[in-house]
C-alpha cells in the first residue's frame, strides 16, 4: 500500500516523495495501516516502487493491497498525479465511511464524486460484481480500469475477445465504454461502442488516449462514427454471421439446431432473410449467436402461427422457454424491430440502406 499513519496519526502518501533516499530516515518511524490500525512496514528497495506492507498475514491484507502487482502500484500513482492536476481532490487507498473496501483512488469534485479500482489481474465475476454493490450501497459510484488485452490494434475497428472479467468489467461501469490503462507505456484505451456477435466476440472501436492527453473525467459520451467506420461493422458482423452458417452446415447434427430449423421453414441456410440475425442493443443477453436466438423465435411463432410483432407472443415464448429478464429484453427488441420494418413473408429481405441504418441506430443506442 502506498498510504500509512505516522504515529501521529497523519496519513503519509508515499507518492509525495520523490526520491528513494528521502524515505530512508522515515524507516526508523512506525506506521500503521489506516485500515485495521496494525502495524506496517515502510520497505525502500532498490527494484519495487517504495511502498507498506503489514507486518504479518492478517485480515485487512487479504481484503487490501497485500502482494500487488508492480503495474497496479505504477496505475495507482499515475492516476493519482492525473487526478492531482485537475479541478478533482483525489484520495489514495481511503479508509471509506460506512465501507469495508479501500478503493485504489477516491475523487470528488463540487458536483459528483465516486472511487476508481485499477485490477491488473483478472478478478472472478463474483468478486467484482460484490466490490461494485459493496460501493454502491455506501453511496461510493464506482468505475473500474484494467489491464488493456495483447490483442488491441489502437485506431482501428476489429473483431475483440472478451474474457468473463472484461464482460463483467463492461457491465458494471454504468458508462458506454470499456476503459483500458497500460501504466508501463501510459496509454488508454476506450472501446466503443461494443457489438455483440457470438459467445466472448464482439465488434468495437478502438482508440489510444497517451497519458498526458487523458482529460478527467473519464469520456463518457461515443464519438460520432463516420458513414465509413458504420460500414466497417456491418461488414464485420456480415462475415461473422457467414461464418455461424458455415459453422452450422459442416458441424451440427441433431433435432434442434439452425438446420432443422430451416427444414421446417423450407429455407436453405443461405435463404434466411437479412432481418434474421440482426445486432440489437441487448444482443449479448444471449451468448449464442443473433442469427440463432432470432431463428429459434421465428421458428416458433410460425410453427405455432403465431405474430411474431406481437407483445402477447414474447409472453407466451418468454414462459415456454424460460428465458431471464434479460433475454426477454431482448427478445422484446427484436420484436419492436420487426414491427417497425413490417415484414410478414420470409422471402423478403431489408434493402441495404434500411439494413444500414439500423446498425446506424444501434451503435448509437450502444452509447
Amino acid at each position: 500500500m502506498l498510504i500509512a499513519m505516522n504515529e501521529r496519526r497523519e496519513l503519509i502518501n508515499l507518492v509525495h516523495w520523490q526520491k528513494r533516499t528521502s524515505l530512508l530516515p522515515l524507516k526508523k518511524q512506525k506506521f500503521y495501516c489506516p485500515q485495521c490500525e496494525r502495524p506496517v512496514i515502510l520497505k525502500v528497495g532498490a527494484v519495487n516502487i517504495p511502498h507498506f506492507a503489514h507486518k504479518k498475514h492478517s485480515d485487512c491484507s487479504e481484503s487490501f493491497a497485500e502482494g500487488e502487482t508492480l503495474e497496479h502500484m505504477q496505475a495507482k500513482i499515475q492516476l493519482y498525479s492525473l487526478f492531482e492536476r485537475s479541478s478533482y481532490t483525489p484520495h489514495l487507498e481511503p479508509t471509506l465511511r460506512n465501507c469495508a473496501q479501500r478503493p485504489d483512488l477516491y475523487v470528488k469534485d463540487r458536483e459528483q464524486h465516486y472511487v476508481i479500482e485499477y485490477q491488473w489481474t483478472p478478478i472472478s465475476k463474483k468478486q467484482l460484481q460484490k466490490r461494485t454493490i459493496t460501493y454502491a450501497e455506501a453511496k461510493y459510484p464506482s468505475f473500474w480500469l484494467t489491464k488493456p488485452p495483447h490483442t488491441l490494434r489502437p485506431n482501428l475497428i476489429q473483431m475483440i475477445r472478451l474474457t468473463p472479467f472484461y464482460r463483467t468489467v463492461y457491465e458494471m461501469n454504468d458508462r458506454p465504454y470499456l476503459y483500458y490503462y497500460d501504466p508501463r507505456i501510459q496509454n488508454f484505451y476506450y472501446i466503443a461502442p461494443l457489438l455483440h456477435v457470438q459467445n466472448d466476440r464482439y465488434i468495437g472501436h478502438v482508440q489510444k488516449i497517451p497519458y498526458e492527453e487523458q482529460t478527467v473525467p473519464f469520456r463518457r459520451e461515443i464519438l460520432k462514427l463516420s458513414s465509413s467506420e458504420i460500414e466497417r461493422y456491418v461488414h464485420y458482423y456480415v462475415h461473422a454471421r457467414m461464418r455461424r452458417i458455415e459453422q452450422a452446415i459442416r458441424y451440427e447434427r441433431g433435432n434442434d439446431t439452425l438446420l432443422t430449423r430451416c427444414h421446417d421453414l423450407k429455407l436453405l441456410p443461405f435463404e434466411l432473410p437479412n432481418w434474421i440475425g440482426v445486432p440489437l442493443a441487448e444482443s449479448h443477453s444471449f451468448r449464442q449467436h443473433t442469427l440463432d436466438w432470432q431463428l429459434h423465435y421465428i421458428h416458433h411463432c410460425l410453427m405455432g402461427a403465431e405474430d411474431w410483432s406481437s407483445e402477447e407472443t414474447i409472453v407466451t415464448y418468454s414462459a415456454r422457454y424460460q428465458l431471464s429478464q434479460a433475454e426477454r429484453h431482448a427478445v422484446e427488441q427484436y420484436r419492436q424491430f420487426l414491427e417497425k420494418i413490417q415484414v410478414t413473408d420470409l422471402r423478403e429481405t431489408l434493402p441495404e440502406t434500411t439494413y444500414f441504418r439500423h446498425f446506424e441506430t444501434t451503435l448509437v443506442a450502444k452509447g
